[in-house]
C-alpha cells in the first residue's frame, strides 16, 4: 500500500531534523583534549629513542607486596607528533583512545582495582617543563577513568559521581628520562608511603621510580584569582571543601630558587606528602635543621566532616648529611610541631624510621586539623649532644618510634564558640581564633 504523498512528506521531514547518533571513535565536534598532547610523555614502546618516556606502571599486590605490572591495552588511533583530539565511546565500554583516554598512547589496566570491585582503566600523563635551562620541573601523574566512589556528599552541590582511584592503593610509576633523572629535585604529592628513587637502568639511563599510597583529598576549588583565596583568610577559614580527589599525582621542583641550597645533593633526595587541600609550600633551613611545610587546607570535608590532617616525608641519609650535618643513622627522632594560622600550637603525633636497605629517613606525622597550618620537621642531634632529645633511632632497621602525642612544652586546652561550631584550641597560651568566644 502506497503511503499518501502527505505522510510521506512528512516522514522525509521528520528523517532530516533527527539527531545523527555519534558512534564509537566519531570525533567530537570542537572537543579536543590539549592542543599541546604531543608533548606528554609516551609508552616507551611508542617511541624509537627510548628517553623521556614512560617504562611501567605498576600496582603493589597487598597480599603478598610483590609489584604487578598493568596489563597494557595500546590505542590503535595514535599518531606520534599528532595533536589526539576527543572521540565518542561506547556506553558503558572502555577503550583505550576513546572519551577521556583520547590522548592516550598506551593505558593500563588493574584487575578488580576499582573502588567499585571492577577492574581499574587508568591513564599515564607525564610532562617536563624547563623554565630556566638545567632545571626541569617535572609531574607524574596516573587518572582513573572509571570507578564510582559509592558515597555521598551531605552537601546538596557538592553531590556528584566522584570518579577516582581506589583509596588505599599503592601505585608506582618508572619513566625512564637520563636529565630528568640527574637533575630531579623535591618530589611533592599528597600521598601515604612516599618513595622516589633515581636508578640507571641497564641501557646506562637514569630512571625516576616515584611510588605512593593514593588517598582521599578535599580541596576548595578558587577561581577568583583577582581575590585572596578564602582557604588563606586572616584567623582560618570554616570552608567545606567543594571538590574530592584521590589521585597518584607527583610534582618534581628543581633545585632552584627556594630550594637552591640543595643544590650539590642527589635527585630526589626529599619527598614531602601531606592532605592540605588548598595551598603547599616547603622551605629547607639547615641553620635551624628544619624543614618547614605551610598546608592550607580545608576544616571540613565534602561529607561535612572534621578533617584530619597528616603528613609524611621521605628523605635520604645523604642528603641528611650533607644539608643538615647529623649522621641518620644515630640522630634522634625528628620533631614534628604544628601551628595554626592565629599562632596557636596544634598536638601531632609523630614518628621517625631510619631505613638501612635504602638510607632512607621516613617521617609521620598526623592528629592535627586544618584550616591554615605551618608544619615544622625539626631534626634532633643524637642523644650524646642533646641528652633532653626523644629516644635514638638505631642504625639497623628501626620500628616505628610507638606513636605519642609530644608537645614541647605543658598545654592547656580551652573551648571556643561560634554558632553551633565548638572548636577545642591546646596551647600554651591558647587564644580563640577571630570570630569564636571562650565557652
Amino acid at each position: 500500500m502506497r503511503l499518501p504523498r502527505i505522510l510521506l512528506s512528512l516522514g522525509l521531514s521528520l528523517l532530516a531534523v533527527q539527531p545523527v547518533l555519534a558512534a564509537e571513535g566519531d570525533i567530537i565536534p570542537g572537543a579536543s583534549v590539549n592542543v599541546n598532547a604531543k608533548t606528554w610523555w609516551v609508552n616507551c614502546k611508542s617511541i624509537e629513542i627510548k628517553d623521556n618516556c614512560i617504562e611501567s606502571v605498576e600496582i603493589l599486590d597487598d597480599a603478598t607486596q610483590q609489584w604487578v605490572p598493568a596489563v597494557e591495552e595500546k590505542s590503535s588511533l595514535w599518531k606520534p607528533g599528532v595533536d589526539l583530539p576527543l572521540r565518542e565511546s561506547a556506553p558503558g565500554k572502555l577503550k583505550c583512545g576513546y572519551g577521556n583516554a583520547s590522548y592516550a598512547d598506551y593505558c593500563y589496566w588493574f584487575k578488580g582495582a576499582a573502588v567499585d570491585g571492577t577492574d581499574q582503566f587508568v591513564t599515564a600523563t607525564v610532562t617536563s617543563l624547563e623554565e630556566v635551562p638545567g632545571y626541569p620541573r617535572i609531574s607524574l601523574s596516573l587518572q582513573a577513568q572509571n570507578g564510582l566512589v559509592p558515597k555521598r556528599s551531605k552537601i546538596p552541590a557538592n553531590d556528584n559521581a566522584w570518579v577516582t582511584l581506589k583509596p588505599g592503593t599503592t601505585f608506582r610509576l618508572t619513566v625512564v628520562s637520563d636529565a630528568g633523572g640527574k637533575n630531579a629535585g623535591i618530589g611533592l604529592a599528597r600521598m601515604k608511603n612516599p618513595s622516589l628513587e633515581v636508578k640507571k637502568g641497564p641501557d646506562g639511563k637514569n630512571r625516576i621510580i616515584a611510588s605512593g599510597t593514593v588517598q582521599e583529598v578535599n580541596e576548595y576549588k578558587w577561581f577568583d584569582n583577582t581575590k585572596q583565596s578564602p582557604c588563606n583568610a586572616p584567623g582560618g577559614n570554616e570552608l567545606v571543601a567543594n571538590f574530592y580527589n584521590v589521585e597518584f599525582s607527583i610534582n618534581i621542583e628543581p633545585y632552584y630558587r627556594e630550594y637552591a641550597i640543595l643544590q650539590g645533593t642527589p635527585p630526589g633526595g626529599i619527598f614531602i606528602t601531606q592532605n592540605g587541600g588548598c595551598e603547599s609550600r616547603v622551605t629547607v633551613d639547615p641553620a635551624t635543621k628544619m624543614i618547614q611545610v605551610v598546608s592550607t587546607g580545608t576544616h571540613f570535608d565534602i561529607f561535612g566532616d572534621l578533617i584530619t590532617g597528616w603528613v609524611e616525608a621521605s628523605i635520604r641519609g645523604d642528603m641528611i648529611r650533607k644539608v643538615f650535618k647529623l649522621e641518620p643513622k644515630t640522630m634522634n627522632e625528628a620533631i614534628i610541631e604544628v601551628t595554626s594560622s592565629d599562632g596557636t600550637p596544634q598536638t601531632a603525633t609523630y614518628s621517625t624510621k631510619y631505613v638501612s636497605a635504602s638510607d632512607t629517613v621516613e617521617i609521620r606525622g598526623y592528629g592535627y586539623h586544618y584550616s591554615t597550618n605551618t608544619i615544622r620537621i625539626r631534626f634532633q642531634p643524637p642523644a650524646s649532644v642533646a641528652p633532653s632529645a626523644p629516644s635514638q633511632v638505631s642504625a639497623a632497621d628501626a620500628a616505628p618510634v610507638k606513636a605519642s602525642a609530644k608537645p614541647v612544652t605543658k598545654q592547656i586546652t580551652i573551648s571556643c564558640v561560634k554558632g553551633k561550631t565548638v572548636k577545642k584550641i591546646s596551647g600554651i597560651n591558647p587564644k580563640c581564633p577571630a570570630g569564636y568566644k571562650k565557652k
